[in-house]
């Protein structure tokens, strides 16, 4: 386990990435897998509520205030 410059924690096993996205939240669902990329989400969209990424090679768990608020406050920002 390692960090990325944002101080999110990093893996190199799609298995432990998932298992690491679980314990910090409990309910994520997950798209995608482990020899392509995949994308941890709370919710009912892979859109939104973002909080972790599969590259195929690393996996990043999300910091809440880092990525999984990033596009509903894009989102909120834009005129309607």
């Amino acid at each position: 386990m390692n960090t990325n410059h944002l101080g999110e924690r990093t893996y190199s096993s799609f298995r432990g990435w998932k298992r690491a996205v679980l314990v910090r939240y409990p309910n994520a669902k997950f798209t995608g897998k482990a020899s392509d990329t995949a994308i941890a989400y709370l919710g009912l969209d892979a859109n939104r509520g973002h909080v972790g990424d599969w590259d195929d090679t690393t996996g990043v768990v999300f910091n809440t205030e880092s990525q999984s608020t990033l596009v509903p406050a894009i989102e909120a920002s834009l005129p309607s």
